[in-house]
């Protein structure tokens, strides 16, 4: 098994650089400012030309995540990593630097109108020109479900904190007596009470976890009732036949992206800033149970032995080839992501696309959450992984689902005590990574095309903090180890 003293001094290496070298001094204000991407070979953040592109310079749908943007809802598991780095090391420097960062963005990487947090997958913060960078696509703010340190953010910016919780979010609702939402809003601040709905189920989840945190920090009635009738809402439109909810309005009888999973892996968290006392606590872990387990019985097809990669919510059979809801005349791109292949990939590069990883990953955090009767399933998903096939190939892999693979295997292993075989898998995957994934004291982005850029959108910092967690895991070093943050592994626009 790999010596954990050597993740633990690679991921140090990396911290070294990014604090010395992957650092600038925004052009407005005085801060120092942790860098979105990095040229692995100079050390610099991307000249955005033919010689030096980047990562998804040229995407309209991934502005905010552009080759000079910082966006904060891909930089958790670097703050994670560091501070959990000063734990280990003593060094406080690593820590510091995190706070210094989230304190900047929390104060001032805002939109100068609605006040919105500059972060999602549409807006950014361009750290060359010291302004918000929107695009010329979508421009909306958008927060997917991410598991959001709200502790931290509170710790450094209160009044921030709460005002994203409580503004923003709650403009995404479309129809306060339903509680249908739009997973995007208008980044100027204007509510979504007049548009159409269109969620995404991770969202909601999102947005649950932030109204339970709040409740918890001021016994505010309103952020409990927020949560109530959201999660009615879900409720409501589980079918009682399979037990499984639709991925949004536009698509009312089928599930992408295992969304019930982002979902059941948010509340089953969130559950957690509620008192035990609290029958909505027990409530909400039941729920993540239950959608979990009907999940898994409903996408795993034994006698094709796969995970079906999309599924009708009536009657939990598969949806392949072009979905019914495909826009009339769609466009050949939309077409393409209307099309859904027959089971989940294993391993998948180019980004956006639900793999295998996803089920895992969100398996494990849903374990780690609630202690739900997946094992089993989790197993068998590593079973389609083969993880030892992958490590003795030459294939390229997307960081971020590297990441979500081991902070799933090493929370696991910790949490049960009943999987040694996890600590060994991690072990292969971590040193696989850093001969794949890791270039000059950097973490790559992994991304086929991409591989000499650090890139925060392609899970290079989650990387990070899953070898770091593999480090303390296999260490028995006594301190706070990185936990699952993304579902998704590298989550599908």
């Amino acid at each position: 098994m790999l010596d954990y003293n050597i993740a633990l001094d690679t991921v140090r290496e990396f911290a070294n650089v990014m604090l010395n070298e992957g650092r600038i001094v925004s052009c407005s204000k005085p801060g120092h400012l942790f860098a979105g991407q990095l040229n692995v070979n100079t050390h610099r953040v991307p000249k955005c030309t033919s010689i030096d592109p980047g990562v998804h310079g040229n995407n309209r749908e991934l502005a905010g995540t552009g080759p000079h943007c910082q966006n904060l809802l891909f930089e958790i598991e670097l703050l994670d990593m560091l501070g959990a780095l000063s734990e280990v090391t003593g060094d406080s420097s690593y820590s510091s630097a995190a706070d210094e960062h989230l304190g900047y963005v929390l104060s001032n990487c805002r939109h100068p109108k609605s006040g919105y947090i500059l972060w999602g997958e549409h807006v950014g913060y361009n750290l060359v020109k010291a302004e918000m960078q929107i695009g010329g696509y979508k421009g909306w703010h958008e927060v997917k479900g991410l598991s959001i340190p709200w502790e931290k953010f509170w710790e450094i910016n209160p009044e921030s904190t709460r005002y994203e919780i409580e503004v923003a979010f709650q403009n995404h609702i479309c129809d306060w007596e339903t509680m249908a939402f739009n997973r995007h809003a208008d980044m100027e601040g204007n509510p979504n009470t007049s548009i159409g709905p269109c969620s995404l189920a991770c969202s909601g989840g999102m947005y649950i976890s932030g109204w339970l945190f709040l409740y918890n920090k001021t016994g505010v009635q309103k952020f409990y009732d927020l949560t109530c009738k959201m999660n009615a809402f879900y409720k409501e439109r589980t079918n009682p036949f399979t037990g499984l909810f639709p991925t949004s309005e536009d698509r009312p009888d089928e599930l992408w992206y295992a969304d019930v999973l982002g979902y059941a892996f948010l509340i089953s968290k969130a559950s957690g800033y509620l008192p035990d006392s609290d029958s909505l606590r027990d409530e909400l872990t039941s729920e993540a149970c239950e959608y979990t387990l009907n999940y898994c019985k409903a996408a795993y097809d034994a006698k094709a032995d796969c995970f079906r990669d999309t599924l009708n919510v009536a009657t939990g059979k598969p949806v392949i080839g072009v979905s019914g809801y495909c826009p009339e005349g769609a466009d050949e791109s939309t077409t393409a992501a209307y099309t859904r292949p027959s089971c989940l990939y294993a391993w998948k590069n180019p980004e956006n696309s639900m793999t295998l990883v996803s089920t895992f990953t969100s398996l494990a955090g849903i374990y780690c959450n609630t202690k739900c009767d997946v094992l089993s399933t989790m197993d068998k998903v590593l079973e389609l992984l083969d993880i030892p096939g992958l490590v003795s190939s030459d294939r390229s892999v997307i960081s971020g689902d590297l990441a979500g693979v081991i902070l799933g295997l090493v929370n696991v292993w910790k949490l049960s005590g009943m999987r040694e075989n996890y600590l060994d898998l991690a072990a292969s995957l971590v040193e696989y990574a850093i001969r794949k994934n890791y270039v000059n004291g950097l973490f790559t982005s992994g991304l086929l095309g991409s591989e000499d850029y650090y890139s925060i959108r392609t899970g290079s910092p989650a990387l990070a903090s899953a070898v770091l967690a593999y480090a303390i895991a296999a260490g028995n070093i006594d301190t706070t180890q990185p936990v699952i943050r993304n579902p998704w592994g590298v989550m599908p626009w």
